[in-house]
Parts: C-alpha cells; sequence; structure tokens
C-alpha cells in the first residue's frame, strides 16, 4: 500500500480562460476588491444589494479546493458535493455538502469544513480513515485505529492487513463500542507482534477474539500464540527465542 501525505488539490469542474499579464492581476484584485464592497453593503442589510449578489456572476463558483484527501479523487469528492460551478456562492447549503461528502465511505463525517473564499472559490478540509486491519462481521470490512468499520473491503482496493475475527455482526450492532474497544486491543496486539522478531519467519494472518480473550494464527500452518495482557515485548523475544531452537532441533 502506498504511502499516505496529506495533498492540495484543486477541484475544477469546468476551465475558463485565464486572463494574460497585468490585466489578469488588475482584474482579480479588482474582484476582490468587489466582493468585499458587497460583503460590506450586505452587512448594512439591503435587500436591494442582496438580490444584486445572487445574480452576479462575480459570485459565480469557479472552483473548489480540497485538503486532506488521499485515497479519494477531487472528481468523487466534487460530485458527492452537489456543488456545481457557477452556482453562485451565497447559495450554498453547507450542511448538505457535508452531508453528500461524508456519503464517501474513506471521508470521516466529523472532519469535514467548509469555507467560502469570496468571491467565487469553495476551500473543503477532510480526514479520511486510516485503515490499519480488516475485520469480519459476516463480510469483510477496512478498520481503522478507533475500531471503527468503515468500508466493505473491495477488489480494487489492494490492501493486505491482518485479520480480526471472532466479533459476530450481530454483537458488533449492539454494542458498537464496546465492540471497538476490542478491536482496538486485537490491532495493538497485531502491531506488537509484527514489530517483534517472531514475525519474521511467522507472519501473522488472524487475530483472534475469544470470549474477551486475543489470540494470535501464525504461519502457514496456523500456529496459535497466546500473549496475555500484559508484557508483550518480553513474551515475543521469548517465542522468537523458542521457535529458534525449535528450528534448530527438527532440522
Amino acid at each position: 500500500m502506498g504511502g499516505e501525505r496529506n495533498r492540495k488539490r484543486r477541484h475544477q469542474p469546468a476551465k475558463s480562460e485565464p486572463g494574460k499579464g497585468s490585466s489578469a492581476h488588475f482584474a482579480r484584485a479588482a474582484r476582490l476588491l468587489a466582493g468585499v464592497t458587497v460583503l460590506a453593503l450586505l452587512g448594512v442589510g439591503t435587500q436591494q444589494t442582496y438580490r444584486w449578489a445572487l445574480r452576479s456572476p462575480l459570485f459565480s463558483i469557479q472552483s473548489v479546493i480540497f485538503h486532506g484527501a488521499v485515497r479519494t479523487s477531487d472528481a468523487e469528492l466534487g460530485k458527492a458535493s452537489g456543488i456545481v460551478v457557477g452556482q453562485n456562492i451565497f447559495q450554498l447549503e453547507i450542511e448538505a455538502i457535508a452531508r453528500g461528502i461524508a456519503s464517501n465511505p474513506w471521508v470521516k463525517a466529523d472532519s469535514i469544513s467548509i469555507r467560502r473564499r469570496w468571491p467565487s472559490e469553495v476551500e473543503i478540509n477532510l480526514e479520511e480513515h486510516r485503515p490499519v486491519a480488516m475485520v469480519s462481521l459476516g463480510e469483510l470490512y477496512l478498520l481503522d485505529q478507533e475500531g471503527t468499520p468503515f468500508k466493505k473491503v473491495q477488489a480494487e482496493d489492494r490492501i493486505d492487513l491482518p485479520l480480526v475475527t471472532g466479533v459476530p455482526r450481530d454483537e458488533y450492532m449492539s454494542h458498537p463500542r464496546q465492540s471497538a474497544a476490542q478491536f482496538v486491543r486485537a490491532v495493538a496486539f497485531a502491531t506488537a507482534y509484527d514489530h517483534s522478531a517472531a514475525a519474521t519467519s511467522n507472519p501473522l494472518s488472524e487475530v483472534r477474539i475469544e470470549k474477551g480473550r486475543i489470540s494470535l494464527i501464525t504461519g502457514h500452518e496456523g500456529q496459535k500464540v497466546l500473549l496475555g495482557e500484559e508484557g508483550w515485548t518480553e513474551k515475543l523475544i521469548a517465542l522468537s527465542r523458542v521457535r529458534s531452537e525449535l528450528n534448530v532441533f527438527f532440522l
């Protein structure tokens, strides 16, 4: 899976012909000055000015800027937002836009913030879920670091992550917080194992939750490892040493 990094991208549903030389800078400055003037007039509350602003091409949206999107594309987010080029910036329904963007399973719904950049741009900040495991809940779902199953696994995801099992779908649906806490513990076990020498010859394949206890299934033969609740580092070092000695003995 490729590395993640925050990126700034500009979504332009329709291209407009740019200005040339100093005239383009002058036009931009004039638009900004006009926007500030209109906002000042709107503060006075004149209905006539407001009606003019709703019709003026000065406030027609030209682009949407996204921050924080890695796995989702500008086109996907732009379509989900419902923002249309040429739409009046005063007529944006911020809550509806946020709901539309949140319909993308990669996007954390509570991370979305939307800001008008006068006179004709919209800036949207968001955060995506970061998958750390897969979880079996009838079907396979991607699991984030908060223990939230956020998306069904699709072939195009191309993600190689440990599998968490043992929590029935009904149990998760009726006790999501308790289940999430178990998932977080399971991922912590998996991370500790993957960072140990024990994982070198016996890679982790499954993290199993059984009546509140967590066991690791490793290697091609499906060896089961119970670590308990404390002292993982020391136990994993001992496990690696025992495996090495057994390999020497049976060679």
